[in-house]
């Protein structure tokens, strides 16, 4: 299938008024193919009640897949998701790293991140709700 097939057959199956899963897929692709692409972190959001217990897997999914995936981590954001952005103060004294929460310290109370790429999620299937915790080796 050449390119002008490719991108007609597109054309059918996307929605026109939502990014969707195939819009999501061309946008990432298309992002990735920037040279100078430094894509960390996707956090996919606004998923339908229908996807509520299907967006881990989906998600999962997408992790894995290599043709998408090369140093890119990609997780299901929920509610209580928070990620810290990376940052350099101008007079270089303060740096922050990309950084996801996964939890908090027991005894101080003070929250824990790790870098996106060890981080893993935890679904409650009795609720749907994701959790972001550190990779497990």
């Amino acid at each position: 299938m050449n390119n002008t097939e490719k991108e007609s057959q597109f054309k059918n199956f996307r929605y026109k008024t939502h990014l969707g899963i195939l819009g999501l897929l061309r946008l990432i692709t298309d992002i990735k193919q920037k040279p100078d692409n430094d894509l960390q972190l996707v956090a996919i959001t606004e998923f339908g009640e229908e996807m509520k217990y299907m967006r881990h897997q989906l998600v999962e999914e997408m992790d894995s897949c290599k043709q998408i995936n090369s140093g890119t981590k990609y997780l299901a954001a929920d509610i209580g998701l928070k990620i810290r952005l990376p940052y350099q103060s101008p007079d270089l004294k303060i740096t922050q790293d990309l950084e996801v929460r996964v939890g908090k310290d027991s005894k101080t109370g003070k929250e824990e991140y790790e870098k996106p790429n060890n981080v893993q999620e935890e679904i409650d299937w009795a609720t749907g709700k994701i959790k972001y915790k550190k990779k497990t080796p």
